[in-house]
């Protein structure tokens, strides 16, 4: 039998939603760790914890950022002898047990990681929950970490704190030949940022507003998957740019705190260019909850 942790990364969650989304996959995990990279109070911990013998907290009390935070858990999955991590964000969950029916009737060969479809919104009841593709990069939330696999790699890049750090290590996973396989009709239920209803050339859409902080990582984490990259992912290279161009136009069209944005974008690219990486200034500061 595969052994298999996981572990959720908490950053000034709702432990009661939190809790609801821990319930729809731990009972398919050996062991479960909640990193908390922010303060968390006595009473949410016990939310979270209360109920489950196979729930271990561990508290940053500050943002180490993503990257170290799975290097962190990762290493103690391994040294207790997991050979798989499931990571979640703590917005994520699944609707049903496909996803862990399919991994274990796959062939796990070579495989750097497996996912689910994040695209999809609901289960596909009348298509094959097991077939498989590959793919080259995929979001960290819902990935079952071959453990073996991310010895040899290294572990996450954790220069980089947040964004981009799953684009790097998909990346350098396949560049080292493994594989990334994504059950192409099975959900994950996530939510990305906060999203926002706007109107352009007489048409609505929906759009993910993230605090103005966030484009400093991403403009400036970006840079560095285009420098590493371009030569060995030209084509992933290519779309990440028109993403980083629509990220830009957005903000310009339809941000509140596009002064704000403007001054992160800045910093990030100048920071690229002096090598500068880790957290901005040291820290990020308390999301304000709608």
């Amino acid at each position: 039998m595969t052994k298999t942790a996981c572990v959720v990364i908490a950053y000034y969650p709702d432990c009661k939603r939190l809790r609801l989304n821990i319930e729809s996959f731990i009972d398919n995990i050996e062991q479960l760790f909640i990193v908390f990279n922010s303060p968390i109070s006595l009473e949410d911990a016990n939310i979270l914890s209360s109920g489950y013998p196979n729930i271990e907290l561990i508290y940053n009390n500050e943002n180490l950022g993503i990257a170290t935070a799975l290097n962190q858990t990762a290493r103690k999955a391994v040294d207790l002898g997991y050979e798989w991590l499931l990571t979640m964000d703590q917005d994520s969950f699944f609707e049903s047990d496909q996803f862990f029916d399919a991994f274990s009737k796959s062939s796990k060969n070579n495989v750097a990681i497996f996912c689910p479809n994040p695209e999809l919104s609901k289960v596909k009841k009348d298509e094959d929950s097991d077939l498989a593709e590959e793919t080259l990069c995929v979001i960290t939330s819902g990935n079952l970490v071959n453990l073996k696999i991310w010895e040899t790699l290294g572990g996450f890049e954790e220069k980089l704190f947040i964004d981009e750090v799953d684009n790097d290590y998909c990346l350098k996973a396949v560049l080292n030949g493994f594989k990334i396989l994504r059950f192409k009709n099975i959900p994950l239920i996530h939510e990305l940022g906060q999203n926002k209803e706007v109107s352009f050339l007489f048409k609505k859409y929906t759009i993910i507003i993230h605090p103005p902080v966030r484009s400093y990582y991403i403009f400036r984490n970006n840079l560095y998957i285009f420098s590493k990259y371009k030569n060995k992912f030209p084509g992933f290279v290519r779309s990440r740019k028109t993403m980083l161009l629509k990220n830009f136009v957005k903000i310009l069209l339809f941000s509140t705190e596009r002064v704000q944005n403007f001054h992160f974008i800045i910093k990030g690219i100048r920071d690229y260019f002096r090598n500068v990486y880790g957290p901005y200034n040291g820290k990020i500061l308390k999301p304000v909850r709608s």
